[in-house]
């Protein structure tokens, strides 16, 4: 495969592996361009990104400007053959969309027009979408609205989490990317318009989203504990602790009480209430305590009781 000289962009971890894919395919990354550090956890730390752990340790270059028209004048100069962004998190400036041979291209988890925007495979879950893929698309100035140069599907199984099908998406991403690589050498790139008409957007998750609502049905509960698993996971509130549901599973039992009250517990999970449906809650995380299954918490000593309530 030919060589091209790449400036990349990203951020987060499915960023990572399209640069290692890039690298172990002989291509050049002359730097790559990261969003800022900012702190995080109850400590408020600054923690390199995924991309800039990634960079230090291979002697790549990152940089980390506040706004992209910083460093038009250091892209200009560095002549690359091209700009490829992933997860990146800021807008790129039109002055470098402008630089390199070929045209700057994005990749995205989502079947575009549909989930323009930061959180398309929570959304995904979420909304209880059966497919979801990655689109290859050009860079424009406005969000992910680009021409759309390759698309693949992937389906949603019932249990895929967050966690599971952030995986596949970026395996096929790396895979999709490679393709395009391929195709680009030998001049086969063609592209389509996004229907604006189906365009859809999601927006980052906020710790509002992480609340679960007792009496929404089953169904939509378990997406949303799907949906933010692990990151940053769905939560709820017992006698003022804030607990994490990591895991849940939808029965056939209709719920007899309130929703959000415990209706039974036993070795294979607590029985919470909903709108129509009992959902069995079978792994959680209390405050400062690690993840668990509620079969392994049920052999100790815990606060859980029927009859009490989820808010």
């Amino acid at each position: 495969m030919q060589k091209n000289k790449i400036i990349f962009f990203g951020t987060q971890e499915i960023a990572v592996k399209c640069l290692e894919t890039l690298i172990s395919h002989n291509q050049q990354i002359l730097f790559v361009v990261s969003k800022q550090d900012l702190p995080s956890g109850r400590k408020k730390q600054i923690i390199d990104n995924p991309v800039k752990k990634f960079a230090l340790r291979n002697n790549i270059k990152c940089y980390q400007p506040t706004k992209t028209k910083e460093i038009v004048d250091l892209i200009n100069d560095s002549k690359p053959d091209m700009i490829i962004s992933c997860a990146y998190g800021n807008i790129i400036c039109d002055e470098i969309l402008k630089i390199g041979k070929h045209k700057p291209i994005n990749i995205h988890p989502s079947l575009l027009p549909k989930y323009r925007g930061g959180s398309p495979i929570h959304s995904a879950i979420l909304n209880g979408e059966v497919k979801t893929g990655v689109s290859l698309m050009y860079i424009v100035s406005k969000l992910d609205a680009g021409d759309i140069v390759m698309q693949e599907e992937m389906s949603i199984s019932n249990e895929d989490t967050y966690q599971s099908l952030y995986i596949k998406l970026t395996s096929l991403s790396c895979v999709m990317l490679i393709k395009y690589l391929d195709l680009l050498e030998k001049d086969k790139i063609t592209s389509i318009k996004q229907d604006e008409k189906k365009a859809s957007f999601c927006y980052n998750i906020t710790s509002e989203d992480e609340i679960i609502d007792w009496k929404l049905s089953a169904k939509k509960i378990n997406n949303k504990i799907r949906g933010l698993f692990n990151v940053p996971c769905a939560r709820t509130t017992y006698n003022g602790l804030n607990i994490k549901i990591l895991g849940s599973k939808i029965t056939s039992s209709l719920s007899r009480f309130v929703p959000g009250t415990i209706e039974k517990i036993d070795k294979t999970g607590i029985y919470v209430c909903t709108s129509d449906y009992l959902l069995q809650i079978t792994d959680l995380q209390l405050p400062s305590k690690n993840p668990v299954s509620v079969k392994n918490m049920l052999n100790g000593k815990h606060i859980f009781e029927v009859g009490k309530l989820f808010i």
